[in-house]
């Protein structure tokens, strides 16, 4: 007597031990996206003008600008900086 085959939903399993080694990143980060480095970088370069206490405008960078209201004791100024749109 001849033994029939049993019928299986089970897919069979891939020897993946032939198989190319695979980085865990194989596409890695896209070309032109920037780091949290870079985009800081551009925040504190960004260009903002700034009135001082004798009433003359100036122009100058947000890092720049956070140092002088550091040094003066002005930290609201600092949420100020980070919340203005830049040029």
């Amino acid at each position: 007597m001849a033994t029939a085959k049993k019928k299986t939903n089970r897919v069979e399993a891939i020897d993946t031990s032939r198989l190319p080694v695979r980085s865990g990143n194989p596409k890695g980060r896209p070309r032109g996206s920037r780091n949290m480095a870079e985009v800081f970088r551009a925040i504190m370069n960004a260009k903002m003008d700034i009135t001082e206490r004798n009433g003359r405008q100036r122009r100058m960078s947000r890092g720049i600008a956070m140092l002088h209201n550091v040094i003066d004791d002005d930290t609201d100024f600092v949420e100020i900086a980070l919340a203005c749109p830049s040029r």
